[in-house]
Parts: structure tokens; sequence; C-alpha cells
């Protein structure tokens, strides 16, 4: 049997180092700014790694300028204006396609590919950043999707490797089962009880939104669900390009929050 303390060591170290990384960020009030460029510093790294593997599938992508527009939408969303996120987001995926169709490239995969790197990657993401800007509430709703993501990935991947047995989608992901997903969903609603049960203990300065439990659970389980989905949607991308271990590790945790950006979660303008 293959030995796999080495990888689980460094799994738990390296989540171990940026927990407290971002413990710090989200929630220290003056580092507002601060974890903006750590955000974009994750988007940032995930995209060139996305274009990467796109340019193994031999997909010609504006990898540089492609960059360079997810760390402006990222940046944008620092401003509690989201017209501006919007603006910058439009008009840095007109200024791509004018570029690819300037360099007379005239690849519709390619431009496609690109597009969807802002889309999936930067524009979801920067709603992480969105999110931590909401007036008391933003630290303790970032808490709840990094915590629930990082939970529900930590049990599929523990109980997937002990009990799994039936496999979800072989084909595009071998490794992950049904008992490893129903794990995970597991763990995030557990941390979504804990949370509802300790809020009104809090002290002031460390809020979560005044839900029902119903409606902690209910996120908790979409949370999960949506993070999982990010992890197939990197294994699609690793098997189309060929690579079996991409060592993408920011790339993991940005491909599982951007999805969970797309669950519909309350930003800016929400109402709790």
């Amino acid at each position: 049997m293959k030995d796999t303390s080495g990888a689980v060591r460094l799994r738990l170290l390296t989540g171990l180092i940026l927990a407290l990384i971002g413990v710090v960020l989200i929630w220290t009030p003056t580092l507002h700014i601060g974890f903006t460029l750590f955000i974009t510093l994750l988007i940032a790294v995930g995209l060139y790694e996305y274009y990467a593997m796109a340019k193994k599938c031999g997909l010609d992508v504006e990898s540089e300028s492609g960059i360079f527009v997810g760390i402006c939408v990222v940046l944008s969303a620092y401003f509690p204006e989201t017209s501006m996120m919007a603006a910058v987001f439009t008009l840095g995926c007109g200024l791509l396609a004018f570029m690819h169709m300037a360099r007379n490239r005239h690849s519709l995969p390619g431009l496609a590919s690109t597009l969807f790197g802002v889309v999936y990657v930067a524009w979801l993401g920067s709603h992480l950043v969105a999110l931590h800007g909401i007036h008391q509430l933003g630290p303790g709703l970032v808490t709840l999707i990094i915590g629930a993501v990082a939970l529900s990935d930590t049990g599929a991947y523990f109980i997937g490797s002990s009990i799994g047995k039936h496999k979800v989608a072989p084909a595009l992901s071998p490794k992950k089962t049904w008992e490893g997903t129903f794990g995970g969903i597991i763990l995030a609603i557990l941390l979504m009880v804990f949370v509802y049960t300790i809020r009104p203990h809090l002290p002031m300065t460390i809020m979560f939104p005044d839900w029902s439990l119903l409606k902690y659970i209910i996120l908790g389980v979409v949370l999960s669900i949506a993070g999982q989905i990010g992890d197939f949607m990197e294994s699609m991308l690793k098997r189309n390009a060929g690579v079996k271990d991409s060592g993408a590790f920011f790339l993991d945790m940005v491909v599982s929050w951007t999805a969970v950006m797309d669950s519909s979660l309350p930003v800016r303008s929400c109402t709790i």
C-alpha cells in the first residue's frame, strides 16, 4: 500500500499556515487591503496555472493579458461600489477580445478559454474581497465560506481515503467517492451548527449573520457541494491538459472558492 503520510503532513501543515495567515487578514479590520492583496496573489497564481494547462491543451490563449485583467478585476472589488467591479470586468473582457483579434488570432476556442479564466477564476474569486468589505458581517461571511470549503475538502479526503468504495465519477476523478462526498457535507454542516451555537456568546467584534439554524445548515450543504464541484472542475482541467498532478495548490483553493461564489451568496447589497 502506498505511503501517503508525507502528503497528509504537507497538506495539514500548508493548511495550518494558510489558516493562520487568513485569520489575521480576515479578522483585522485595518488589514482589508492586505486581505485584498492576498486574494489577488492567489487569483494571479491560479490564472497562471490555468493558462499553462490551457496551452498544454493546444489552446491559443492570451495568458499575460488575462492575468493582468484578472488582477484588475480583483483589485476593483476592494472599492465599495459594485459597479466599479462590473465596469472593470466588462472593459477587461472587451480588451482581451480586441487584443486577440488585433494579433490576427482567429481561434474562437482560444478566446473563449481566455475569457473563461477571467470569469471563473478572477470574477467569481473577486467576490471574496467584496464579501469581506461588507460592514461588520464581512469577516464572518468569508470565514463561513473558507471554513466550510476547507472542512468539506478535509472530510471528503480522509473519509473517502478510509472507507470510500463507491466512485462518484471515476472517468473524471477516480479517487473521489460518495462516502467522501457525504463526509465532506457532514463536516460542513457541523461547522455551521457550531457557529450557530456560539454566535450569541461571541464578542461584538466577532459577528456572524443572525440566521436560523436551518439557514446555516442549508448554507453548509451548498458550500460543501459547490466546493466539491470546484474540485471536479480542477480535475477536468488537469485531465484535459494531460497533467496528472499540476501541483497547483493555489488553483485548488481558487477553483473551490470560486465555485462557491456561483451559489448566489449575497454581496454588498445583501439583506441579513
